[in-house]
C-alpha cells in the first residue's frame, strides 16, 4: 500500500533571490507533485528538493506531494 503524504515548504522572505534547498531525512519513492518553482527533486533514502526564485510567490505556501518508499 502507498502512503501519500503533503510536504509543505514556505518561503519566509519575499525577498529572497537565492535558490533554497530542503532535505527530509526519510525515504521517499517518488514526488507526486510538486509546484514551478520547484527547480529539481531528488528521491531515495532522502528527498533533496531545490527551488529556484521565490520572489513571485510572496512567501505563499509550496505543497509538494511525496508516495513514501
Amino acid at each position: 500500500m502507498s502512503v501519500c503524504q503533503a510536504f509543505a515548504a514556505a518561503d519566509e522572505f519575499a525577498t529572497l533571490r537565492a535558490s533554497p534547498a530542503l532535505t527530509w531525512r526519510r525515504p521517499v519513492a517518488a514526488v507526486a507533485s510538486a509546484p514551478a518553482t520547484v527547480a529539481s527533486a531528488t528521491t531515495g533514502s532522502a528527498l533533496t528538493l531545490a527551488f529556484g526564485d521565490l520572489t513571485a510567490t510572496a512567501g505563499a505556501t509550496q505543497r509538494i506531494t511525496v508516495r513514501l518508499g
